[in-house]
């Protein structure tokens, strides 16, 4: 949380790769700082869990088929007249195409049932928020939402109460922690073992 300073990571700008690292490790380490509680855990069933903090999109789906991330900050620029950057936008996010995450899924299902399954994936490639934000602005711009492509700079509560016209969550922390939040990974596991991202720079 570059902004407010919580949940802070010790070593600054950390990546993890999921190849050289034990994320599992870093995971139980940051579970037991801020426990988190997990169905699969209480019920005492293996799971392997995919997870790229933003999957960008339109799904095929029946249900959900967006990511919140967009759509939050789509919502929030025309009812604001225009977008919001919080605090630098320093924040850097990983994120990947849904269909990329479809072909994952696949892959990793029969990878389990042939093999036994991988010890860890994540797909990924990387944007700050400021980046994610110039995104937004440009598709609302072409959508005649908003008059200007201006982003104006705003402080953690600013940005909050913009962003809660359209989010689920109505706090400060969660706001930071779902939208402007640091979460690098690289994915090189799944790659190694033949998953062929096609979709973004970093493919």
């Amino acid at each position: 949380m570059p902004i407010s300073n919580g949940f802070v990571e010790p070593t600054p700008n950390r990546e993890l790769d999921d190849a050289a690292d034990d994320v599992y490790a870093y995971e139980k380490e940051r579970d037991a700082l801020h426990p988190a509680p997990q169905r699969s855990k209480e019920l005492s069933v293996n799971m392997l869990v995919i997870q790229s903090p933003l999957i960008y999109g339109l799904g095929t789906g029946l249900f959900h088929t967006t990511d919140l991330h967009i759509p939050i900050y789509e919502a929030s620029v025309p009812g604001h007249g225009h977008a919001v950057v919080v605090g630098e936008g320093s924040g850097m996010r990983d994120h990947v195409r849904v269909q990329d995450v479809a072909e994952l899924y696949k892959f990793v299902l029969v990878n389990v049932l042939e093999n036994g399954g991988l010890r860890t994936c994540r797909p990924v490639n990387r944007a700050s928020s400021s980046m994610e934000n110039e995104t937004h602005v440009d598709a609302c711009f072409e959508a005649c939402k908003i008059t200007d492509k201006k982003a104006e700079s705003v402080d953690m509560a600013q940005g909050a109460e913009v962003l809660a016209i359209a989010a689920p969550f109505r706090n400060e922390m969660m706001v930071e922690l779902a939208m402007c939040s640091d979460a690098r990974t690289v994915a090189s596991l799944c790659k190694r073992a033949g998953w062929t991202p096609m979709r973004g720079e970093n493919t």
